[in-house]
């Protein structure tokens, strides 16, 4: 029996892509205008410090979107009594303890994806960009669970 347990959220990497794009179109409105009414002093004054903080927003956005594509499709799988993770494959029975983390901000906003942690007694695993993470951090709790009882 294959149950897929965790899967990460691939529709960030859009959020991110987005995100670079409008970064990128800032910066080009911005050299525009500067060019149309101002002159070299201008330019050279207020607008290199900008766009190189544009700049670098911009390669952290392409390097979100990056470790997200490259990110598997399939976090955490389960086959009978074994969960095959990214790393290798982790017994059931060798599961200590699940933590997950929601992404949220200082305002109380959070979403649904994070962090998912599987402490096992090999040691800890940390997965990130997990959709829908209580879910999973709920269903590998109950695994856990009847994996004790048994």
């Amino acid at each position: 029996m294959t149950e897929v347990i965790a899967r990460t959220k691939k529709s960030l990497f859009w959020l991110y892509l987005g995100c670079g794009v409008f970064v990128l179109a800032v910066i080009g409105v911005g050299l525009g205008l500067c060019a149309a009414f101002g002159g070299i002093d201008t330019i050279l004054a207020g607008i290199i410090p900008c766009v190189l903080l544009v700049l670098f927003m911009f390669v952290l956005c392409l390097w979100f979107c990056i470790r997200i594509y490259r990110a598997p499709e399939n976090i955490i799988v389960r086959e009978g009594n074994n969960l095959i993770l990214p790393d290798g494959i982790c017994p059931l029975r060798e599961l200590q303890n699940v933590i997950c983390r929601r992404v949220n901000n200082a305002r109380g906003w959070s979403a649904r994806w994070g962090t998912i942690i599987l402490q096992t007694t090999q040691g800890e695993k940390k997965y990130e960009y997990v959709a829908d993470v209580e879910a999973v951090h709920n269903r590998l709790i109950e695994l856990m669970m009847q994996t004790k009882e048994n």
